[in-house]
């Protein structure tokens, strides 16, 4: 999209537009929202003209609608196209069942029942194996080897966003960054203009339905304005030995990706991947 707007558009406001258009094409993951959008541009390709900064999110953000108007369209054709053809196929056979002879009412309602118990019973012995009901994967309870496809999207695209992991695997934010501990990863925050980094590798603990007391996470930024090099281990011990005990590594790690350009940068088998937030 960036590619097309910065071809098609026959003239642009600031000269420096293009250059910056040029510029965004090498990126693969453009933030869409415009505080991020324009903190990426600032940072990334040292653009400092509000006015320039104004006039590609315009021309961007209408691209977006545009592209996204066009695929909801292409989505509502197909279903259309669907319905007709199904609608098409179902009316021969509703002309063959007018034109043969109707069973009899009991005989056809005890084949229904008969078809309903014995789906019911094989659906009943499915569900439940030695006394155990099985559950059909959520968040809460993602499916089985989650953690091997996230390390696999992740190797399929070195740089990717945090919500984008979590549609394609369906797992919770809590057991994400659990997970994420676990890495040898760093977290990569932005302070009041101040760069901070959190090393994530420590204990791998969940955090609890409890709400710490208020005024945590103020005290966090104060320890990371003193300490631009922390880990999460000692932040959590930090944090403890002040009396907020039930702020644990997985509800800290959330309040931290909350923070300006937070992003962790890990490795996957020594191949470096960065995901935003």
């Amino acid at each position: 999209i960036v590619k097309l707007v910065a071809t098609t558009t026959n003239s642009f406001k600031e000269s420096e537009t293009a250059d910056t258009l040029n510029g965004m094409a090498e990126y693969d993951n453009i933030p869409r929202k415009r505080k991020k959008f324009e903190n990426f541009l600032k940072n990334s390709l040292k653009v400092s003209n509000q006015s320039v900064l104004n006039e590609v999110w315009e021309l961007l953000e209408a691209a977006w609608k545009k592209n996204k108007e066009e695929i909801d369209k292409q989505k509502a054709e197909a279903k259309l196209a669907k319905a007709n053809e199904n609608g098409a196929k179902a009316k021969p056979d509703s002309i063959d069942r007018k034109s043969t002879p109707k069973e009899s009412d009991s005989e056809s309602e005890r084949g229904k029942k008969t078809k309903k118990r014995k789906l019911s019973s094989s659906n009943q012995h499915s569900k439940e194996i030695n006394g155990v009901k099985k559950q059909k994967p959520s968040e809460e309870n993602p499916a089985k080897g989650w953690k091997k496809m996230v390390r696999k999207h992740l190797h399929s695209f070195p740089k990717t966003k945090f919500d984008d992991i979590i549609k394609e695997v369906n797992v919770s934010n809590k057991k994400l960054m659990n997970f994420f501990c676990t890495l040898d990863a760093t977290l990569n925050i932005k302070l009041k203009g101040k760069r901070c980094s959190v090393e994530l590798k420590g204990n791998d603990k969940t955090a609890n339905d409890e709400q710490p007391k208020k005024g945590w996470k103020k005290l966090v930024r104060k320890y990371l304005k003193k300490n631009q090099q922390v880990t999460l281990e000692n932040t959590d011990e930090f944090l403890n030995s002040s009396g907020y005990a039930n702020v644990n590594n997985c509800r800290l790690l959330l309040f931290l990706s909350t923070l300006d350009e937070a992003q962790i940068d890990l490795n996957v088998k020594g191949n470096p991947c960065v995901i935003n937030f």
